[in-house]
């Protein structure tokens, strides 16, 4: 479906990490922006984690947060969550499984987060 925005921005979380062990914590923020002419329902969520050794983890659940999210019609819905590397830097991508008013269920690809520390940048 067309006309569903999702925004994110990803924050490295340096007190949180520890390199030694090592765990790198990486906050994101998710803003989805529905600019269809009706209300989804946000379903489940499914993320390709893969860290700096090309490791890829799957993570599937249903909704994010704990919640399964209605967005009306030209309206947002954001949501912060957390995502532990065992590397400087890696990326997530994945999708939405959404749903709409008359029951249709689609997916909206979610674009994809650069997850990087600070000093892991050339």
């Amino acid at each position: 479906m067309k006309n569903i925005d999702i925004l994110s921005n990803v924050k490295y979380l340096k007190e949180q990490s520890n390199p030694s062990i090592p765990i790198f914590m990486f906050a994101y923020n998710i803003e989805i922006e529905n600019r269809s002419n009706e209300t989804i329902q946000l379903l489940n969520r499914h993320w390709e984690i893969t860290d700096g050794n090309g490791i890829t983890n799957i993570v599937n659940g249903k909704g994010v947060v704990g919640l399964q999210p209605l967005i009306s019609k030209n309206e947002k819905f954001a949501y912060s969550s957390f995502c532990p590397l065992s590397t400087e830097f890696g990326m997530m991508n994945g999708w939405y499984e959404m749903k709409n008013k008359s029951g249709m269920i689609f997916k909206i690809e979610i674009p994809t987060l650069n997850l990087f520390t600070p000093t892991s940048k050339n």
